[in-house]
């Protein structure tokens, strides 16, 4: 789960987050539902609410946002894993599994290889690429709104150092 997907059931639920979901690109996702919060089917609020805040396996830790290099992944903060912003100088994780994230936009459209992390977000709302990592392959995918796409490509041919992702 995500800010985005925080914010969406804030707002179902309480209404104090619709500001600032709406200030945060929201008026697209309520457009495709027709323009209304009760607009939003059930089973659509059911799955998000059943997202896990991040995901794992024997090699990579996946992540909307950020981790605590620090911190056991059950032991992690919501607040870190679904809005902290990376830095660029992020450490590997205590698990030594690498992260996979999403949350930095990197405007440049390529994602950033950083000491244990892989940034993926890659702007697509912006303009840029959605790209998609298949991390046992190491190969990477992406597409635009214009309906180009791009790949696959090696993630060491068209990633980006963290140094110079312009974070």
């Amino acid at each position: 789960m995500g800010n985005h997907d925080e914010m969406l059931l804030e707002s179902l639920e309480r209404g104090s987050a619709r500001m600032l979901w709406i200030g945060a690109g929201a008026m697209a996702t309520l457009d495709s539902y027709g323009g209304s919060l009760d607009q939003i089917p059930d089973e659509h609020v059911q799955f998000i609410r059943s997202l896990a805040d991040y995901w794992q396996n024997e090699t990579h830790i996946f992540v909307h946002a950020n981790v605590d290099p620090d911190v056991p992944m059950e032991l992690q903060q919501i607040a870190t894993l679904r809005w902290s912003k990376l830095t660029g100088v992020e450490v590997p994780h205590c698990s030594g599994k690498t992260v996979i994230c999403g949350h930095t936009s990197l405007a440049g459209g390529r994602p950033a290889v950083g000491n244990g992390f892989v940034c993926i977000d890659t702007k697509a709302y912006g303009g840029q690429w959605l790209t998609c990592l298949d991390t046992k392959s190491n190969l990477v995918w992406q597409a635009n709104q214009l309906g180009q796409s791009r790949g696959p490509n090696l993630l060491s041919d068209v990633g980006v150092p963290f140094s110079l992702a312009g974070f």
